[in-house]
């Protein structure tokens, strides 16, 4: 099954340019450059009081990672049910995850905010509908419109169980930012063996371009088609490995009737099965890994999240935030 199946799509915003100023006469070219340095410095003036407003704790409109529960908490009901979808720059939704609750939320915007280096979110809307964004573009490379734009929450029903659960307003950039102190000896060891640790490989590639922590060794490691490769790496690029796959592998998307179709042409059978459920609208992504099926892939990944847990307390010293963190599909049932 083709993975991109599973993907979404809508469009964001881009900024013209002045590809022709140089076969304009000299003012026009002049007022072309004065009006881009001038652009350049609202953006500036605009970032810098975004950031302080982010600091700002009476500010619920503007957050960092570290105040993010706090400041949503200002917007969302904390006993609600939410679907958030996780956007990129050029529109396009990255993933979605379904019914979470409101910390589970926060954990889940939290993880993509470091993932993707993003400094600090405006946050605009309603109880019912809130967008989160980044405030400043990331425009670097020809990867800049899978970059990580925000997140839009929508309120879909109420929690029962609701309870505050873990502290999380201390800064989780700052936990990061420690972990690369620790441990740099202290390597873990991928080498897929069966057609299900390749399916998190391949879920992980599915995934990567739209994180800007991507750990190169693993990028450079493995086939981005067959899973296969073999590495030693940092415990801190394997977090990252295990997340960014889990992104992929938790994703939920509308089971279109192409979707549908392909999963009905499929050789295997579970697969077919999910196309024949005339009750079923949504698939996930670790669906579309037709060479294996879901438990092994759950398995799978956790044995290496276990492994990774082992290390991080032992060397680690626990500094990376795993435990709010988990990958989505160690809960899931199938």
């Amino acid at each position: 099954m083709n993975n991109k199946a599973v993907h979404l799509a809508i469009l964001f915003s881009t900024i013209p340019d002045y590809a022709f100023a140089d076969e304009n006469g000299q003012e026009v070219v002049i007022f072309g450059t004065l009006a881009m340095l001038v652009l350049a410095g609202i953006v500036i003036f605009f970032g810098m009081k975004a950031e302080e407003a982010a600091n700002d704790p009476t500010d619920a409109n503007f957050a960092q990672t570290g105040n993010l529960q706090s400041k949503l908490a200002e917007h969302l009901d904390q006993g609600g049910l939410f679907d958030l979808a996780i956007v990129r720059q050029s529109g396009n939704i990255e993933r979605t995850i379904a019914s979470i609750g409101f910390i589970d939320l926060v954990r889940q915007i939290q993880q993509t905010m470091i993932g993707a280096k993003i400094q600090s979110v405006s946050i605009r809307g309603t109880r019912r509908h809130l967008n989160v964004y980044r405030t400043m573009h990331n425009g670097r490379g020809r990867q800049e419109g899978k970059r990580i734009g925000g997140f839009e929450i929508r309120l879909v029903g109420t929690r029962q169980d609701f309870s505050n659960g873990d502290d999380l307003n201390e800064s989780l950039s700052q936990l990061f930012d420690e972990a690369e102190s620790f441990a740099d000896d202290i390597q873990i060891r991928i080498h897929p063996k069966n057609e299900a640790q390749k399916a998190i490989v391949k879920a992980f590639f599915g995934a990567y371009e739209s994180f800007d922590d991507s750990p190169k060794a693993i990028v450079t490691s493995f086939d981005k088609d067959t899973g296969e490769g073999d590495g030693w790496f940092h415990f801190r690029d394997v977090f990252y490995f295990l997340i960014i796959s889990d992104g992929y592998l938790s994703g939920e998307a509308p089971l279109t009737q192409d979707v549908r179709k392909q999963l009905a042409e499929s050789k295997t059978e579970w697969q077919r099965l999910i196309a024949e459920d005339p009750g079923r609208k949504k698939v996930i992504g670790a669906m579309s890994f037709g060479s294996t099926d879901l438990h092994s892939i759950q398995n799978e990944m956790r044995i290496w999240w276990s492994e990774f847990e082992e290390i991080n307390e032992k060397y680690g010293k626990g500094i990376m935030p795993h435990l709010a963190m988990k990958p989505k599909i160690l809960g899931m049932t199938f």
